[in-house]
Protein backbone atom coordinates (compact mmCIF):
# COMPACT_ATOMS: atom_id res chain seq x y z
CA UNK A 1 0.00 0.00 0.00
CA UNK A 2 1.53 3.14 -0.61
CA UNK A 3 0.53 4.57 2.62
CA UNK A 4 2.81 2.38 4.72
CA UNK A 5 5.46 2.81 2.18
CA UNK A 6 5.53 6.53 2.80
CA UNK A 7 5.28 5.45 6.73
CA UNK A 8 8.49 3.32 6.42
CA UNK A 9 10.20 5.35 4.34
CA UNK A 10 9.86 8.41 6.98
CA UNK A 11 11.10 6.00 9.39
CA UNK A 12 13.99 6.06 7.78
CA UNK A 13 14.73 9.48 7.93
CA UNK A 14 14.00 9.48 11.01
CA UNK A 15 17.09 7.00 11.54
CA UNK A 16 19.21 8.33 9.19
CA UNK A 17 18.25 11.99 11.31
CA UNK A 18 19.49 10.39 14.57
CA UNK A 19 22.81 8.71 13.12
CA UNK A 20 23.89 12.57 12.09
CA UNK A 21 26.10 14.07 15.39
CA UNK A 22 23.96 17.20 16.91
CA UNK A 23 27.05 18.74 16.51
CA UNK A 24 31.24 18.40 16.75
CA UNK A 25 31.05 17.23 20.21
CA UNK A 26 29.60 13.91 19.56
CA UNK A 27 32.27 13.02 16.62
CA UNK A 28 33.98 10.18 17.93
CA UNK A 29 37.62 10.60 19.60
CA UNK A 30 40.87 9.79 18.43
CA UNK A 31 40.61 5.66 18.59
CA UNK A 32 44.89 5.88 20.10
CA UNK A 33 47.11 7.59 22.18
CA UNK A 34 49.18 10.35 20.39
CA UNK A 35 53.24 10.23 19.88
CA UNK A 36 53.52 12.75 22.77
CA UNK A 37 52.24 10.14 25.60
CA UNK A 38 54.91 8.23 27.49
CA UNK A 39 54.05 5.17 24.88
CA UNK A 40 52.17 4.29 21.92
CA UNK A 41 49.28 1.66 22.30
CA UNK A 42 49.44 -0.63 19.20
CA UNK A 43 45.91 -0.32 16.94
CA UNK A 44 46.31 -3.75 16.86
CA UNK A 45 47.90 -6.94 18.27
CA UNK A 46 51.45 -7.50 17.44
CA UNK A 47 51.65 -10.88 15.46
CA UNK A 48 54.20 -12.15 17.57
CA UNK A 49 54.03 -11.99 21.40
CA UNK A 50 56.53 -9.94 22.90
CA UNK A 51 57.23 -11.12 26.38
CA UNK A 52 58.77 -14.22 24.19
CA UNK A 53 61.55 -11.94 22.93
CA UNK A 54 63.23 -11.00 26.33
CA UNK A 55 66.38 -12.82 27.13
CA UNK A 56 69.49 -12.18 28.31
CA UNK A 57 70.89 -9.56 26.13
CA UNK A 58 67.44 -7.20 26.22
CA UNK A 59 67.63 -3.44 26.90
CA UNK A 60 65.94 -1.17 29.00
CA UNK A 61 64.32 0.21 26.35
CA UNK A 62 62.98 -2.58 24.83
CA UNK A 63 61.97 -3.71 28.12
CA UNK A 64 59.80 -0.35 28.52
CA UNK A 65 58.23 -0.82 25.44
CA UNK A 66 57.44 -4.51 26.03
CA UNK A 67 55.65 -3.47 29.72
CA UNK A 68 53.63 -0.80 27.86
CA UNK A 69 52.49 -3.74 25.25
CA UNK A 70 51.68 -6.31 27.64
CA UNK A 71 51.11 -5.28 31.50
CA UNK A 72 47.90 -6.36 32.27
CA UNK A 73 47.27 -3.00 34.50
CA UNK A 74 48.41 -0.71 31.91
CA UNK A 75 46.35 -2.23 29.08
CA UNK A 76 43.49 -2.64 31.67
CA UNK A 77 43.74 1.70 31.47
CA UNK A 78 43.77 0.88 27.83
CA UNK A 79 40.52 -0.06 27.28
CA UNK A 80 38.80 1.29 29.80
CA UNK A 81 39.99 4.78 28.12
CA UNK A 82 38.80 3.02 24.61
CA UNK A 83 35.45 2.62 26.46
CA UNK A 84 34.85 5.60 27.51
CA UNK A 85 36.16 6.60 23.66
CA UNK A 86 32.49 4.94 22.93
CA UNK A 87 29.98 7.17 25.19
CA UNK A 88 30.23 10.25 23.56
CA UNK A 89 28.33 8.66 20.24
CA UNK A 90 25.86 7.05 22.38
CA UNK A 91 25.00 10.22 25.16
CA UNK A 92 24.78 12.43 21.91
CA UNK A 93 22.73 10.09 19.97
CA UNK A 94 18.21 10.49 19.90
CA UNK A 95 16.44 8.21 21.88
CA UNK A 96 15.41 5.42 19.64
CA UNK A 97 12.19 6.05 17.60
CA UNK A 98 9.07 4.41 18.97
CA UNK A 99 6.91 2.16 16.08
CA UNK A 100 3.29 1.48 17.24
CA UNK A 101 0.44 -0.68 15.96
CA UNK A 102 -3.19 -0.85 16.96
CA UNK A 103 -5.61 -3.10 15.50
CA UNK A 104 -9.20 -2.28 16.52
CA UNK A 105 -11.08 -5.70 18.31
CA UNK A 106 -14.15 -3.87 17.05
CA UNK A 107 -13.79 -1.67 13.83
CA UNK A 108 -14.44 2.16 14.71
CA UNK A 109 -17.19 2.61 11.93
CA UNK A 110 -16.90 6.04 9.96
CA UNK A 111 -18.45 8.27 7.45
CA UNK A 112 -15.94 6.95 4.78
CA UNK A 113 -15.91 3.13 6.25
CA UNK A 114 -14.75 1.48 9.01
CA UNK A 115 -11.26 1.71 10.77
CA UNK A 116 -9.56 -1.49 11.23
CA UNK A 117 -6.19 -0.87 12.26
CA UNK A 118 -3.47 1.95 12.71
CA UNK A 119 0.23 1.93 12.51
CA UNK A 120 2.44 5.23 14.38
CA UNK A 121 5.59 6.29 14.42
CA UNK A 122 6.31 8.91 17.27
CA UNK A 123 10.38 10.71 18.14
CA UNK A 124 11.38 12.43 21.03
CA UNK A 125 13.14 15.63 20.26
CA UNK A 126 15.61 16.90 23.00
CA UNK A 127 15.98 19.91 23.89
CA UNK A 128 18.05 22.06 22.07
CA UNK A 129 21.66 21.47 23.22
CA UNK A 130 21.13 18.83 25.43
CA UNK A 131 22.18 16.11 23.55
CA UNK A 132 25.70 18.42 23.10
CA UNK A 133 25.80 19.15 27.30
CA UNK A 134 26.11 15.28 27.19
CA UNK A 135 28.63 14.37 24.56
CA UNK A 136 30.58 16.82 26.27
CA UNK A 137 29.81 15.07 29.42
CA UNK A 138 31.75 12.21 27.99
CA UNK A 139 33.97 13.79 26.16
CA UNK A 140 35.11 15.12 29.54
CA UNK A 141 35.26 11.02 30.84
CA UNK A 142 37.21 10.06 27.52
CA UNK A 143 39.66 12.67 28.67
CA UNK A 144 40.41 11.75 31.75
CA UNK A 145 40.42 8.02 31.26
CA UNK A 146 43.41 9.03 28.84
CA UNK A 147 44.79 11.01 31.60
CA UNK A 148 44.21 8.27 34.09
CA UNK A 149 46.01 5.72 31.24
CA UNK A 150 48.87 7.79 31.19
CA UNK A 151 49.69 8.00 34.38
CA UNK A 152 49.30 4.50 34.94
CA UNK A 153 51.38 3.68 31.96
CA UNK A 154 54.02 5.94 33.90
CA UNK A 155 53.93 4.18 36.73
CA UNK A 156 54.09 0.70 35.09
CA UNK A 157 57.54 2.09 33.34
CA UNK A 158 58.66 3.39 36.67
CA UNK A 159 58.40 0.24 37.96
CA UNK A 160 60.67 -1.29 35.41
CA UNK A 161 63.20 1.21 35.93
CA UNK A 162 63.31 0.72 39.32
CA UNK A 163 63.94 -2.82 39.12
CA UNK A 164 66.41 -2.75 36.47
CA UNK A 165 68.43 0.18 38.84
CA UNK A 166 68.13 -1.96 41.87
CA UNK A 167 69.18 -4.83 39.40
CA UNK A 168 72.35 -2.72 38.53
CA UNK A 169 73.27 -1.91 42.31
CA UNK A 170 72.67 -5.89 43.11
CA UNK A 171 75.06 -6.88 40.06
CA UNK A 172 78.18 -3.95 40.81
CA UNK A 173 77.78 -5.00 44.75
CA UNK A 174 78.30 -8.68 43.58
CA UNK A 175 80.89 -7.15 41.73
CA UNK A 176 82.56 -4.98 44.58
CA UNK A 177 82.47 -7.75 47.11
CA UNK A 178 83.73 -10.73 45.33
CA UNK A 179 86.41 -8.26 43.96
CA UNK A 180 87.18 -8.06 47.91
CA UNK A 181 86.95 -11.19 48.51
CA UNK A 182 89.80 -12.17 46.36
CA UNK A 183 92.05 -9.21 47.99
CA UNK A 184 91.23 -10.66 51.24
CA UNK A 185 91.87 -14.46 50.22
CA UNK A 186 95.37 -13.54 48.49
CA UNK A 187 96.32 -11.72 52.54
CA UNK A 188 95.00 -15.10 53.60
CA UNK A 189 97.31 -16.94 51.70
CA UNK A 190 100.34 -14.44 53.16
CA UNK A 191 99.34 -15.01 56.51
CA UNK A 192 99.47 -19.10 56.02
CA UNK A 193 102.96 -19.06 54.53
CA UNK A 194 104.09 -17.11 57.51
CA UNK A 195 102.02 -18.92 60.03
CA UNK A 196 103.70 -21.90 58.23
CA UNK A 197 107.25 -20.69 59.11
CA UNK A 198 106.82 -19.46 62.22
CA UNK A 199 106.51 -15.81 61.38
CA UNK A 200 102.47 -15.20 61.94
CA UNK A 201 100.59 -15.11 64.73
CA UNK A 202 97.66 -17.35 64.64
CA UNK A 203 94.97 -15.01 65.99
CA UNK A 204 95.56 -13.25 62.51
CA UNK A 205 95.17 -16.22 59.91
CA UNK A 206 91.41 -17.11 62.17
CA UNK A 207 90.08 -13.26 61.86
CA UNK A 208 91.49 -13.35 58.40
CA UNK A 209 89.43 -16.21 57.73
CA UNK A 210 86.56 -15.25 59.71
CA UNK A 211 86.39 -11.87 57.57
CA UNK A 212 86.55 -14.25 54.07
CA UNK A 213 83.30 -16.09 55.36
CA UNK A 214 81.22 -13.14 56.14
CA UNK A 215 82.17 -11.29 52.60
CA UNK A 216 81.36 -14.84 51.40
CA UNK A 217 77.82 -15.12 53.05
CA UNK A 218 77.20 -11.37 52.14
CA UNK A 219 78.15 -12.53 48.41
CA UNK A 220 75.35 -15.42 48.74
CA UNK A 221 72.96 -12.99 50.37
CA UNK A 222 73.16 -10.73 47.34
CA UNK A 223 73.21 -13.19 44.69
CA UNK A 224 69.87 -14.80 46.32
CA UNK A 225 68.34 -11.08 45.84
CA UNK A 226 68.32 -11.33 41.75
CA UNK A 227 65.31 -14.02 42.33
CA UNK A 228 63.02 -11.88 43.55
CA UNK A 229 63.77 -9.07 41.65
CA UNK A 230 63.82 -11.08 38.27
CA UNK A 231 60.37 -12.00 39.63
CA UNK A 232 59.20 -8.45 40.04
CA UNK A 233 59.99 -7.47 36.51
CA UNK A 234 58.45 -10.75 35.22
CA UNK A 235 55.51 -9.45 37.12
CA UNK A 236 55.04 -5.88 35.07
CA UNK A 237 56.02 -8.00 31.75
CA UNK A 238 53.17 -10.51 32.93
CA UNK A 239 55.36 -13.47 32.69
CA UNK A 240 56.26 -16.52 34.97
CA UNK A 241 58.11 -15.20 38.10
CA UNK A 242 60.92 -17.45 36.83
CA UNK A 243 61.46 -16.61 33.42
CA UNK A 244 65.00 -15.34 32.41
CA UNK A 245 65.17 -11.60 33.02
CA UNK A 246 68.76 -9.85 31.80
CA UNK A 247 71.21 -8.68 34.33
CA UNK A 248 71.92 -5.04 33.72
CA UNK A 249 75.26 -3.35 32.83
CA UNK A 250 74.51 0.43 33.15
CA UNK A 251 71.90 2.45 34.50
CA UNK A 252 69.84 4.51 32.16
CA UNK A 253 71.41 8.05 31.39
CA UNK A 254 68.88 10.79 32.13
CA UNK A 255 69.42 14.34 32.81
CA UNK A 256 67.59 17.76 33.93
CA UNK A 257 68.00 19.87 30.77
CA UNK A 258 67.17 22.75 33.06
CA UNK A 259 66.62 24.43 36.22
CA UNK A 260 64.91 22.33 39.16
CA UNK A 261 62.11 25.57 39.28
CA UNK A 262 61.31 24.74 35.80
CA UNK A 263 61.39 21.02 35.72
CA UNK A 264 58.52 21.55 38.78
CA UNK A 265 56.40 24.01 36.84
CA UNK A 266 57.05 21.52 33.85
CA UNK A 267 55.74 18.48 35.86
CA UNK A 268 52.60 20.51 37.48
CA UNK A 269 51.73 21.59 33.74
CA UNK A 270 51.95 18.02 32.57
CA UNK A 271 51.34 15.93 35.41
CA UNK A 272 48.82 13.15 34.07
CA UNK A 273 47.39 13.03 37.53
CA UNK A 274 46.11 16.57 37.57
CA UNK A 275 44.83 16.26 33.85
CA UNK A 276 42.75 13.40 35.01
CA UNK A 277 41.10 15.73 37.66
CA UNK A 278 41.01 18.66 35.84
CA UNK A 279 38.95 16.78 33.04
CA UNK A 280 36.97 15.33 35.81
CA UNK A 281 35.90 19.00 36.94
CA UNK A 282 35.63 19.68 33.48
CA UNK A 283 32.65 17.18 33.38
CA UNK A 284 31.28 18.35 36.89
CA UNK A 285 30.28 21.58 34.97
CA UNK A 286 28.70 19.73 32.27
CA UNK A 287 26.79 17.76 34.57
CA UNK A 288 25.66 21.03 35.88
CA UNK A 289 24.60 22.27 32.50
CA UNK A 290 22.92 19.05 31.75
CA UNK A 291 21.33 19.57 34.82
CA UNK A 292 20.10 22.85 34.12
CA UNK A 293 18.77 22.01 30.76
CA UNK A 294 16.55 19.45 32.83
CA UNK A 295 14.07 22.32 32.89
CA UNK A 296 13.50 22.30 29.56
CA UNK A 297 10.64 20.33 27.92
CA UNK A 298 11.40 17.25 25.37
CA UNK A 299 9.44 17.60 21.97
CA UNK A 300 7.74 14.39 20.86
CA UNK A 301 6.77 14.19 17.19
CA UNK A 302 4.32 11.66 15.88
CA UNK A 303 2.81 10.63 13.05
CA UNK A 304 -0.22 7.94 12.17
CA UNK A 305 -1.75 6.09 9.54
CA UNK A 306 -5.08 4.28 9.95
CA UNK A 307 -6.77 1.51 7.64
CA UNK A 308 -10.16 2.25 6.85
CA UNK A 309 -11.79 0.09 4.92
CA UNK A 310 -14.59 0.36 2.09
CA UNK A 311 -18.16 2.53 3.30
CA UNK A 312 -21.03 0.26 3.72
CA UNK A 313 -23.22 2.75 1.69
CA UNK A 314 -22.16 3.12 -2.17
CA UNK A 315 -21.17 5.99 -3.20
CA UNK A 316 -19.82 8.27 -0.35
CA UNK A 317 -17.07 10.45 -0.94
CA UNK A 318 -13.97 9.54 0.07
CA UNK A 319 -15.09 6.13 0.85
CA UNK A 320 -11.86 4.00 1.69
CA UNK A 321 -9.78 6.71 2.10
CA UNK A 322 -6.99 6.22 5.36
CA UNK A 323 -6.47 9.05 7.18
CA UNK A 324 -2.96 10.39 8.33
CA UNK A 325 -2.08 12.12 11.48
CA UNK A 326 0.55 14.47 12.88
CA UNK A 327 1.32 15.09 16.30
CA UNK A 328 3.31 16.97 18.65
CA UNK A 329 3.48 16.61 22.71
CA UNK A 330 5.58 18.14 25.17
CA UNK A 331 6.77 16.69 28.55
CA UNK A 332 6.38 18.54 31.65
CA UNK A 333 9.19 19.25 34.15
CA UNK A 334 7.10 20.54 36.79
CA UNK A 335 8.38 18.50 40.05
CA UNK A 336 10.77 21.34 40.99
CA UNK A 337 12.28 19.06 44.26
CA UNK A 338 13.59 16.72 41.41
CA UNK A 339 15.19 19.13 39.57
CA UNK A 340 16.39 21.39 42.61
CA UNK A 341 18.08 18.14 43.75
CA UNK A 342 19.77 17.11 40.50
CA UNK A 343 20.89 21.04 40.50
CA UNK A 344 22.70 21.18 43.61
CA UNK A 345 24.35 17.39 43.07
CA UNK A 346 26.02 18.91 40.43
CA UNK A 347 27.32 21.94 42.32
CA UNK A 348 28.46 19.80 44.99
CA UNK A 349 30.08 17.81 43.20
CA UNK A 350 31.67 20.13 41.12
CA UNK A 351 32.83 21.67 43.84
CA UNK A 352 34.26 18.16 45.47
CA UNK A 353 36.37 17.97 41.81
CA UNK A 354 37.46 21.05 42.22
CA UNK A 355 38.84 20.65 45.86
CA UNK A 356 40.42 17.26 44.91
CA UNK A 357 42.37 18.87 42.35
CA UNK A 358 44.12 21.66 44.85
CA UNK A 359 44.65 18.89 46.80
CA UNK A 360 46.46 16.73 44.42
CA UNK A 361 48.21 20.12 43.46
CA UNK A 362 49.82 20.65 46.80
CA UNK A 363 50.62 16.81 47.01
CA UNK A 364 52.00 16.97 43.91
CA UNK A 365 54.23 19.79 45.19
CA UNK A 366 55.34 17.70 47.62
CA UNK A 367 56.77 14.80 45.45
CA UNK A 368 58.26 16.41 43.39
CA UNK A 369 60.33 18.26 46.23
CA UNK A 370 60.54 14.39 47.49
CA UNK A 371 61.69 13.44 44.71
CA UNK A 372 64.07 16.55 43.66
CA UNK A 373 65.90 15.81 47.40
CA UNK A 374 67.12 12.66 46.81
CA UNK A 375 68.73 13.65 43.33
CA UNK A 376 70.14 16.75 44.88
CA UNK A 377 71.89 14.36 47.90
CA UNK A 378 72.53 11.61 45.48
CA UNK A 379 74.25 13.89 43.37
CA UNK A 380 76.33 15.29 46.26
CA UNK A 381 76.90 11.71 47.75
CA UNK A 382 78.43 10.66 44.18
CA UNK A 383 80.93 13.75 44.28
CA UNK A 384 81.77 13.00 47.85
CA UNK A 385 83.00 9.02 47.36
CA UNK A 386 83.88 9.68 43.69
CA UNK A 387 86.44 12.49 44.49
CA UNK A 388 87.18 12.71 47.70
CA UNK A 389 86.69 9.52 50.00
CA UNK A 390 87.26 6.80 47.67
CA UNK A 391 90.49 7.72 46.64
CA UNK A 392 91.63 8.68 50.20
CA UNK A 393 89.84 4.84 51.00
CA UNK A 394 92.34 3.44 47.91
CA UNK A 395 95.28 4.99 49.29
CA UNK A 396 95.12 4.00 52.87
CA UNK A 397 94.24 0.61 52.02
CA UNK A 398 97.33 0.30 49.46
CA UNK A 399 99.66 1.67 52.24
CA UNK A 400 98.26 -0.28 55.15
CA UNK A 401 98.77 -3.55 52.82
CA UNK A 402 102.48 -2.61 51.54
CA UNK A 403 103.40 -2.11 55.10
CA UNK A 404 101.51 -5.53 56.27
CA UNK A 405 103.13 -7.42 53.44
CA UNK A 406 106.78 -5.52 54.66
CA UNK A 407 105.54 -6.82 58.53
CA UNK A 408 105.30 -2.77 59.30
CA UNK A 409 101.56 -2.56 60.34
CA UNK A 410 99.01 -5.22 61.77
CA UNK A 411 97.01 -7.23 59.79
CA UNK A 412 93.62 -5.80 61.88
CA UNK A 413 94.87 -2.57 60.69
CA UNK A 414 94.48 -3.85 57.01
CA UNK A 415 91.27 -5.30 57.41
CA UNK A 416 89.67 -2.24 59.04
CA UNK A 417 90.80 -0.59 55.90
CA UNK A 418 89.26 -3.33 53.76
CA UNK A 419 86.08 -2.76 55.56
CA UNK A 420 86.31 1.29 54.57
CA UNK A 421 86.87 0.30 51.03
CA UNK A 422 84.42 -1.89 50.48
CA UNK A 423 81.42 0.15 52.38
CA UNK A 424 83.08 3.24 50.06
CA UNK A 425 82.70 1.39 46.91
CA UNK A 426 79.04 0.03 47.57
CA UNK A 427 78.84 3.59 48.91
CA UNK A 428 79.32 5.62 45.56
CA UNK A 429 77.24 2.60 43.29
CA UNK A 430 74.28 3.22 46.08
CA UNK A 431 74.61 6.59 45.25
CA UNK A 432 74.72 6.20 41.24
CA UNK A 433 71.67 3.89 41.54
CA UNK A 434 69.53 6.49 43.94
CA UNK A 435 70.48 9.42 41.44
CA UNK A 436 68.48 7.14 39.00
CA UNK A 437 65.70 6.37 40.80
CA UNK A 438 65.38 10.12 41.62
CA UNK A 439 65.37 10.75 38.05
CA UNK A 440 62.70 8.06 37.50
CA UNK A 441 60.12 9.42 39.49
CA UNK A 442 60.39 12.75 38.35
CA UNK A 443 59.78 10.91 35.30
CA UNK A 444 56.95 9.34 36.54
CA UNK A 445 55.39 12.34 37.88
CA UNK A 446 55.53 14.49 34.83
CA UNK A 447 53.93 11.24 32.74
CA UNK A 448 56.66 11.21 30.00
CA UNK A 449 60.33 11.36 29.63
CA UNK A 450 62.03 14.30 30.98
CA UNK A 451 64.70 15.11 28.00
CA UNK A 452 61.32 16.31 26.11
CA UNK A 453 61.53 19.80 29.05
CA UNK A 454 64.21 21.20 26.49
CA UNK A 455 61.99 22.18 23.45
CA UNK A 456 59.00 22.67 25.90
CA UNK A 457 59.84 25.42 28.73
CA UNK A 458 63.54 25.21 29.46
CA UNK A 459 63.58 27.30 25.74
CA UNK A 460 61.39 29.34 27.01
CA UNK A 461 62.67 30.08 30.42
Amino acid sequence: MPELRSLLLFTATLAACRAAPESAATAAPPAGPPASDVAVAPAQPAPQDPRAEVDAATTLAELRSIAAAVNPGAQAALERWRASEQRAPQSGALPDPRLSYRYFIESVETRVGPQEQAVGLTQVLPWPGRRASKSAVSESEADAARARYRAHLASVLESVDAVWCEGYYLERAIEVVARNRELLASLEEVLRRRYASGGSAYPDLLRAQVELDKLLDRQRSLEDQRRPLAARLNALLDRDADAVVPRPTELPERELLASEAVVADWIREGSPELAALGHEAEREARMGEVASLERRPDLTLGVEWIDTGSAVMSGVPDSGKDPWIVSLSLNLPVWGSRLNAAEEQARASRRAANLAREEAARRLESDVEAALYPLRDAERRSLLYRETLLPRARQSYAAQEAAFRAGAAPFLDLIDAERTLLEFELALERAATDRALALNRLERLAGRPLDELAPDMGAAR
